[in-house]
């Protein structure tokens, strides 16, 4: 690895392993990971506890209009999020957080406000950022792109083996669990404010049948050649 400055951008569909893959990779390199979901997660949980519906487009701009956000990264390399000086990060890993997320997400405003604030988080040097849009939007000049992906039965038994890990499962099935991915899907990639896709110069990487480790040390390996 050199001194040279660089961002690493992932992208993918809920529950791919981008989060836990980011967290990996940055012990591995020493490059810091901005947690871009936890922006979207801290701001959806934010307006249902103040009572402010995320699907109301003219709701949320008042919201972003005076709001204040602040995001940055602490010594342990965890990204947290305050709103209006109160600290979300405690409360953002659940499904419904997720859910919130991802109805949040769908307003271009948001969209807009959120990625500037990363933006200007990423030029403080090295970043690693994954997302739903951090190839196509975030970072569009990063060195090294990635989408990761995996079968939808997959991500669904990882996700629901994670909720029940921390006891968030709230009794969901797996079929439950699948199809709420389905629709979560189709949401981020039909959304006209910045859609989960793939760009041209991104390295897919299906992880359906590999380990986090394998999948952890193929991308470590491209990296590390491209340094």
């Amino acid at each position: 690895m050199t001194n040279e400055v660089f961002h690493i951008a992932i992208d993918g569909p809920v529950a791919s392993g981008k989060g836990t893959l980011a967290r990996a990779l940055s012990k591995r390199l020493g490059v810091p990971t901005l947690d871009t979901g936890a922006f979207y997660r801290a701001l959806g949980v934010w307006c249902k506890a103040n009572s402010i519906d995320v699907g109301d487009k003219v709701a949320i701009e008042r919201v972003i209009a005076s709001v204040d956000f602040i995001a940055k990264i602490d010594k342990a390399g965890m990204t947290l999020v305050l709103i209006n000086g109160e600290d979300m990060t405690g409360r953002i890993r659940t499904a419904e957080a997720g859910q919130l997320a991802s109805k949040i997400s769908v307003h271009q405003e948001v969209k807009t406000f959120l990625t500037k604030k990363m933006q200007n988080i990423a030029k403080e040097g090295s970043f690693m950022l994954e997302g739903r849009d951090i190839t196509s939007v975030v970072l569009r000049d990063a060195k090294f792109k990635f989408y990761l992906t995996a079968d939808t039965r997959v991500r669904a038994k990882r996700r629901l083996c994670e909720l029940e890990a921390k006891g968030m499962s709230n009794g969901m099935t797996l079929e439950e669990m699948e199809q709420d991915i389905k629709i979560r899907d189709e949401r981020d990639m039909s959304r006209e404010a910045a859609p989960l896709r793939i760009v041209e110069d991104a390295i897919i990487v299906d992880n359906s049948n590999m380990t986090m480790e394998e999948t952890v040390e193929h991308i470590y390996n491209i990296v590390r050649v491209g340094t």
